[in-house]
């Protein structure tokens, strides 16, 4: 959520997220559109003889998002810490159309991954090789397959933006897993024990 400055001074922690964010509603690059709400917040008090005064801002905020499904957390947790955790969570909020469970995956995104990682964390950037081996990290714990050169798909059982488009994504990562003549259960499934 983002607090929106009403002529008060906004604290280094707020400037922050709002600019985290901002990286979110107001990014128009982005595969997936966040819609934007607005409501009011109570800020703090001033109490002046015996009457209590709410001091307001605007808070801006999405109103839609992602439907993270439980399945997710079985994934995320046997995954190593590290460039391949940021990089899917980079992938779910920023690159993937989550209607197909497409995503482009190229040296553009990996550029994009780095700006990303630098303006959150103030970090160095991954080398584009370890980017390339987190990619793979995440198809090997069944996280996405490659559908096309430079074109991955994201496993339905972990994000979806409904349980109803969920079904019918959940059959085209089985066809496309058939595709490539693996077996269904062992590359559908999460890996709990990723090594």
């Amino acid at each position: 959520m983002a607090t929106k400055n009403m002529g008060k001074k906004v604290s280094v922690h707020q400037q922050k997220h709002d600019a985290f964010t901002r990286e979110f509603i107001f990014n128009p690059l982005m595969a997936n559109k966040y819609a934007i709400k607005k409501h009011a917040k109570k800020t703090s008090t001033v109490t002046t003889e015996d009457l209590i005064v709410f001091e307001q801002a605007e808070l801006l905020h999405s109103s839609n998002g992602r439907m993270l499904h439980p399945e997710f957390l079985a994934f995320y947790i046997g995954l190593k810490d590290g460039c391949a955790k940021k990089l899917l969570l980079y992938i779910l909020f920023h690159v993937a159309d989550l209607h197909s469970s497409k995503f482009p995956f190229n040296e553009h995104i990996i550029k994009e991954f780095n700006n990303y990682c630098k303006r959150i964390d103030g970090k160095t950037a991954y080398k584009p090789n370890v980017v390339k081996q987190a990619i793979r990290d995440l198809v090997n714990a069944n996280l996405c397959i490659s559908v096309h050169r430079q074109e991955y798909m994201l496993n339905p059982l972990i994000v979806s933006a409904s349980r109803r488009e969920q079904w019918s994504l959940i059959n085209a990562y089985t066809l496309e897993l058939m595709k490539k003549n693996k077996d269904v259960d062992a590359h559908f499934f999460p890996k709990y024990l990723v090594s």
